[in-house]
């Protein structure tokens, strides 16, 4: 549902197509990932320049934009402009995005306004995509996770002795020996809505946060052994990265999100450091580590689109 003004709005959300993505003069189509609404730019190297077709439809309502474009905002490079679409029952144009102006995860969003008493006002919005333009933002690929997923009954003797323990949980992530994923199948339609590629509005924005909280309970558990791991190494005075490469890959993954931590080795010093210092120290290392492993999952986006629909209802 869009945001209710005190003027005629669009009720339901516009639909956004993004067609006929070309990277650096060559046509790329397997970067736009329709069922997620999400271009994975991050899987091509050294990518300069990236042009969509975009096309923005108007739900079936009685109202008529005056303008409309398509607003493209990475918070992460403080970039956020807006790029004009034309038409009347389809508004189309073409989003020309230089690399060098974008980082992290970028929103795609098309806007319909018009002028009201002299203003310029909001009329609607579009459902949201997202550029992924750097790999430490992206999502592991659907069908393709760094461990097995399993689907089990928290309350069953079959599930793990700690998922036993709590039987309301989400998930359960074991570190020991092959890292392996539960998820609780004894909580009522958790695994029709994870598994609902097809999901809309509040649906969607549910599953998301969901699945945001699944892969930060994986994300938290590897990355507290590969810490774990390092402030052992750092106690002959040369901190290491974990050997295991699951463990390694978290570490390089939060590597890439977290702020004033240029690369693996950089992160590795860094937890050296908190923990050769004060408890608070490494309270503050891990505040750190929690916001860039909520970074990763998406977290940030899907609480921001729940709050933001769930205050104009």
């Amino acid at each position: 549902m869009s945001t209710v003004f005190a003027w005629p709005t669009y009720r339901e959300l516009w639909t956004l197509v993004m067609d006929s993505p070309m990277v650096d003069g060559y046509f790329h189509e397997e970067v736009v990932d329709e069922g997620q609404r999400r271009i994975r730019v991050d899987r091509i190297e050294d990518w300069k320049r990236l042009v969509l077709e975009v096309t923005a439809i108007p739900p079936q309502e009685n109202l008529t934009p005056g303008r409309v474009h398509l607003l493209v905002d990475s918070p992460r490079s403080h970039t956020r402009v807006a790029i004009p679409l034309d038409g009347e029952e389809e508004w189309q144009g073409t989003a020309d995005l230089r690399r060098e102006y974008l980082a992290g995860p970028v929103k795609l969003v098309a806007e319909a306004t018009t002028t009201v008493d002299g203003r310029t006002r909001l009329l609607g919005r579009s459902e949201e995509w997202t550029l992924v333009v750097d790999a430490g933002e992206a999502p592991t690929p659907p069908g393709a996770p760094p461990f097995p997923i399993l689907w089990t009954d928290f309350r069953t003797p079959d599930a793990p002795d700690a998922a036993r323990r709590n039987p309301d949980a989400l998930s359960f992530m074991e570190p020991s020996g092959e890292p392996r994923l539960y998820l609780n199948d004894g909580i009522e339609g958790f695994r029709a809505l994870l598994h609902a590629d097809t999901a809309r509005l509040e649906r969607r924005r549910a599953r998301d946060l969901l699945a945001g909280q699944v892969a930060r309970t994986a994300w938290t558990t590897l990355l507290r052994v590969a810490v774990a791991e390092v402030q052992m190494s750092a106690e002959d005075d040369v901190p290491v990265a974990p050997d295991q490469p699951i463990f390694r890959q978290a570490l390089e993954g939060v590597a890439r999100v977290t702020t004033g931590v240029s690369d693996l080795e950089d992160l590795v010093m860094h937890i050296a450091s908190a923990y050769r210092g004060s408890v608070a120290e490494q309270a503050a290392l891990w505040s750190e580590l929690d916001a860039a492993i909520d970074r990763l999952c998406g977290l940030p986006d899907a609480t921001e689109s729940l709050v933001r629909e769930a205050r104009n209802v």
